[in-house]
């Protein structure tokens, strides 16, 4: 079983932190507070910027998040990838953690399901503190 884990940037220092994702009622607000919780602490969150891990791994070991950027590497021994060279955006679409080329908003005819063996990945960034590596602002 893979684990679930989320990450986001903390309200006050823009810092990322890792654990289980809550909606807080706590504070009698109309609207929860998005937090993450783990062993250290509980910790409000940037909404948009709340990303759940794929259960996979880099070609370097580092856990990959919705929202990463990740650089693709085509396979060489399978033809029909091995000009594969560019960058992409983890989503979730349809049921499934894929890699997009584009912003999550506006991506292009590309579109790869993440359990796919033919190519490598590596993350370099995520969309929130490296949009220019795909393009965006």
């Amino acid at each position: 079983m893979r684990e679930i884990i989320f990450r986001g940037k903390r309200l006050d220092n823009g810092e990322w932190v890792y654990g289980d994702f809550v909606n807080d009622w706590s504070k009698q607000n109309t609207k929860p507070d998005k937090t993450i919780c783990n062993n250290i602490g509980k910790y409000a969150v940037i909404s948009e910027t709340i990303g759940q891990y794929t259960g996979l791994k880099d070609v370097s070991g580092k856990m990959i998040f919705e929202g990463d950027i990740v650089h693709i590497t085509g396979n060489p021994d399978v033809p029909d990838w091995a000009d594969l060279d560019y960058n992409a955006t983890i989503i979730f679409k349809d049921g499934g953690f894929c890699a997009v080329n584009g912003t999550p908003e506006h991506y292009f005819i590309r579109r790869y399901d993440l359990c796919r063996f033919d190519f490598d990945l590596a993350v370099i960034g995520n969309i929130h503190d490296n949009p220019e590596l795909i393009g965006g602002t």
